[in-house]
């Protein structure tokens, strides 16, 4: 189930054009009250951090599985919910060299941020969430 906001509609378009339509849906919500409900019922989630993350941790979502962004760092974890980290291999747990609270923005261009997200490689996604699910 893909959850998104109406800036994602368009990736999540190519997503759906790739995938099996009797797997994959699409969460029409129509606020967070709504795809807090909706998630509830899930048995795994997968995301890197956003609100969703932390929605996830909230309603308890059992298999939750988050992908190191530059944005992730020990104060903004899921919290309250076990979860697997899948490791950036740039990153590396140099988080905060990207991202700090100071009211600044996320340190890198567009190009090197899609290119930092671009190293975790699908199959060890793949792989982890078959390994827990």
């Amino acid at each position: 189930m893909l959850f998104c906001g109406p800036e994602e509609a368009k990736d999540h378009e190519v997503v759906l054009a790739q995938s099996d339509r009797g797997l994959t849906l699409e969460a029409k919500t129509k606020n967070l009250r709504e795809t807090a409900a909706l998630m509830k019922h899930c048995s795994a989630f997968l995301s890197v951090d956003t609100a969703l993350m932390h929605i996830a941790a909230a309603v308890k979502i059992p298999n939750q599985i988050v992908i190191e962004a530059p944005t992730l760092n020990a104060t903004n974890l899921p919290f309250g919910n076990k979860f697997t980290l899948v490791k950036n291999p740039v990153v590396a747990g140099r988080n905060l060299d990207f991202y700090r609270y100071d009211g600044g923005d996320i340190k890198g261009t567009r190009e090197e941020l899609l290119a930092i997200m671009a190293s975790v490689k699908v199959e060890t996604v793949f792989e982890t969430v078959t390994n827990l699910i």
